[in-house]
């Protein structure tokens, strides 16, 4: 019990770019604990408890089963049925199977179309001073076209955005542009952690890199675009290290409820296709600054360096003041680099500087979540794969 409270107390030390982790996945999925939560209920657990709450555990059961190495398809057969003998037909207080409303799903929530939501956050420890940003582009559900044509934009660009982001603006040491899947729902993600500047700063510095990334892609040769596209393919065709990561591939096809064990060879044939026109239609629908598809969420933890930034952003919504640009007053005398001048938040010190115009600003204007539980309850949900016709819930 010591171990396991331990382990929920020492969250708090945790790095700003991980906590930026955690709130993105519990403002995304339906159904998440706290943490708080269990350290509510943590001290009051007695072993009286636990001894009573084990049997309860196989009352009703539903179990899913992946086998590797070395064992036959028959061998496998065999484990699983003496697994369902030893649950269901047991001579000691056999498992019944569960009901169908106690089949446990992962939804996540849809976040609407050309929306920009934030939800700005105090760091856990008053001692660092490095605040966080996780800057979410959400898409669509496990759709083979679109998850090539997401993959190979963070190819192309993410190498540009640490140039930019981290050795150009020297924003901070921790600077990355990765995909992010959630239960099947795919997206892009720019995590950024600094004391150079507050998270709703960090903000404006991906939106102004993403227009800078719109010129290059949209002057990127054939060539180049080619290149892009035969690397991720050999990404792709790379044969598992270990029976490990085998494992990992294929139960993650079960967990999602995906089950496209052959989707290495479905994107590949998909990639071959793919033109240069294809990236950047897929760019220009749902990355760039006010596409028509663009579902925007950024989760904003602030360190104690930036105290005072973390009480304006909770203090306004940007939705009612055109004068605040994610809880940054804007004006033409701003103090640093990131200013607006001329209507226009310039890229700074960049080798091809980028301007974002007052009216693609307007596009930006988000609007604040304050509480986690009723944003979520405000959001329509993209629907289980888990429930589709390949599983059997019985």
């Amino acid at each position: 019990m010591e171990n396991v409270l331990k382990e929920y107390l020492n969250y708090k030390f945790q790095q700003p770019y991980q906590q930026a982790f955690y709130y993105t996945s519990l403002l995304i999925k339906h159904r998440m604990w706290q943490r708080n939560e269990f350290l509510e209920v943590l001290p009051h657990i007695e072993a009286d408890n636990l001894m009573k709450f084990v049997p309860q555990i196989t009352l009703r059961t539903f179990f899913e089963c992946y086998v590797s190495g070395n064992m036959t398809s028959k061998e496998a057969e065999f484990l699983v049925q003496d697994i369902e003998e030893s649950f269901f037909k047991g001579h000691v207080a056999p498992s019944k199977p569960l009901f169908p409303s106690q089949h446990l799903e992962e939804r996540i929530i849809r976040l609407d179309s050309r929306t920009n939501h934030y939800y700005p956050v105090e760091g856990l420890s008053e001692k660092d001073e490095n605040s966080a940003l996780l800057h979410y582009i959400q898409l669509e559900q496990d759709d083979s076209k679109m998850n090539v044509q997401l993959e190979l934009f963070v190819l192309s660009a993410k190498q540009a955005a640490f140039h930019q982001l981290r050795s150009v603006e020297q924003l901070g040491y921790i600077v990355v542009l990765m995909t992010r899947n959630d239960s099947g729902v795919r997206g892009a993600q720019f995590i950024i952690q600094s004391t150079v500047k507050d998270p709703a700063q960090l903000d404006l510095r991906v939106e102004a890199f993403l227009k800078m990334f719109e010129s290059k892609l949209y002057a990127m040769s054939d060539d180049e675009f080619k290149a892009n596209v035969d690397a991720l393919i050999d990404v792709k065709l790379e044969k598992h290290k270990n029976l490990r990561e085998e494992s990992h591939f294929y139960w993650r096809e079960i967990e999602d409820g995906t089950l496209k064990f052959d989707r290495k060879k479905i994107e590949v044939d998909v990639l071959r296709k793919l033109t240069k026109q294809d990236l950047i239609n897929f760019f220009d629908n749902y990355i760039k600054l006010g596409s028509p598809g663009r579902r925007k969420l950024t989760v904003q933890v602030y360190g104690s360096s930036h105290s005072g930034a973390y009480k304006l952003a909770r203090s306004i919504d940007i939705s009612s003041n055109k004068d605040v640009c994610n809880g940054k007053k804007v004006t033409s005398d701003t103090s640093d680099r990131e200013i607006l001048k001329d209507d226009t938040v310039k890229l700074a010190s960049s080798d091809q500087p980028a301007d974002v115009n007052s009216g693609e600003l307007a596009e930006y204007q988000g609007k604040c979540i304050h509480d986690i539980y009723s944003f979520k309850r405000s959001q329509t949900l993209f629907g289980s794969l888990r429930s589709g016709v390949n599983q059997a819930y019985n």
